[in-house]
């Protein structure tokens, strides 16, 4: 059974190991992120078979952000156990890149996977961003102005 529980600061080292073997830099993939967002996001984490498990809740539905670490052979069984603390509902699981993708595939072939562009990440040029320079940026230099 898996045992979930509030992401404290003390963690972070252990997150950041995890993290930094998957190579991922996505929003989701940044200790300072899940810290910060921890309370808002009810984002609960656990370690199960040398993987880092994360999950949120949010408008009282459940998640999970992709695993990270672990062996391939161990996830399976790490799949059977989210899917038992999801009440044996079907999984949501959300920032899976390329790589986790590759991995699923290889491992648990089959999954159904769906992009969400609305939790995209998206990047800003410094220099856009300090001027708020620019049409794209127009609504947010009113907002500013405001």
């Amino acid at each position: 059974m898996l045992e979930f529980k509030k992401v404290p600061l003390d963690v972070r080292p252990l997150f950041e190991s995890y993290i930094s073997q998957s190579g991922q830099k996505g929003s989701e993939c940044a200790f300072s992120n899940l810290y910060v967002w921890r309370d808002c996001y009810n984002i609960f984490w656990c370690e199960y078979k040398n993987f880092l498990l994360l999950k949120v809740k949010r408008h009282g539905e459940a998640f999970y952000i992709q695993p990270f670490g672990g062996k391939d052979e161990d996830l399976p069984e790490v799949m059977r156990e989210l899917i038992a603390d999801n009440n044996g509902e079907p999984l949501s699981m959300h920032g899976i890149y390329e790589d986790t993708k590759e991995r699923f595939e290889r491992v648990l072939p089959g999954l159904e996977y769906e992009d969400d562009r609305d939790n995209w990440d998206y990047i800003y040029l410094r220099e856009k961003l300090a001027t708020l320079g620019g049409r794209k940026l127009h609504g947010q230099k009113n907002h500013f102005n405001a």
